[in-house]
């Protein structure tokens, strides 16, 4: 974009790329609410939740005009999910907020439960959306699904690395070597 002196034509050139011309993004957020994450993680996890939901993180990172959240608590198992779009910003926070933590980890079952749901959403959507799962955890998986099995999962189920991303934002003492296996298998 050439230099603009005004900061309205350059805002709204921003605004219509991000709500009317990028392709619009559907991210499942897994939610670790295992007893691991209780205490400051628990708060710290809602807090970056509400702060990333209110855009006071940056006001470019937040959802976006077409774009929807699928989130998926998890402890020992992954929980049903929930549906938000950009509308309902205000009760995807207070779903979050609501989530108590208790039990074990079973992360990598999980993240196959969100990619599961994506690849349905995707085969329906077709190139419609840019699909991600942002996984919010301590990283220390305990039940379920190893790392390996994930990986042998995920070759099998034939994901094109990069179709569905996934990130995690690790909180507490982390396992980043279960968060980086998960992400590099995948592209994120």
């Amino acid at each position: 974009m050439p230099f603009n002196p005004s900061g309205d034509v350059s805002e709204a050139i921003l605004d219509a790329y991000f709500n009317t011309y990028k392709k619009p993004a559907k991210f499942a957020f897994v939610v670790d609410t295992s007893g691991s994450m209780g205490g400051d993680r628990e708060t710290n996890l809602k807090s970056v939740i509400n702060n990333l939901l209110s855009g006071q993180i940056s006001k470019y990172a937040n959802i976006r005009d077409r774009e929807e959240v699928v989130v998926i608590p998890f402890n020992e198992r992954p929980y049903d999910s929930a549906k938000f779009d950009n509308k309902h910003v205000s009760q995807l926070n207070q779903y979050v907020q609501n989530l108590r933590m208790d039990g074990g980890t079973a992360m990598f079952d999980s993240v196959a439960s969100a990619m599961i749901e994506l690849a349905k959403d995707k085969q329906v959507n077709g190139d419609k959306y840019r699909y991600s799962v942002i996984v919010f955890t301590d990283g220390a998986s305990n039940q379920g699904a190893t790392s390996n099995d994930f990986q042998q999962w995920y070759k099998e189920q034939g994901f094109e690395k990069g179709a569905i991303r996934v990130f995690a934002i690790s909180f507490g003492d982390a396992d980043m070597n279960q968060l980086n296996q998960l992400t590099s298998i995948t592209g994120g």
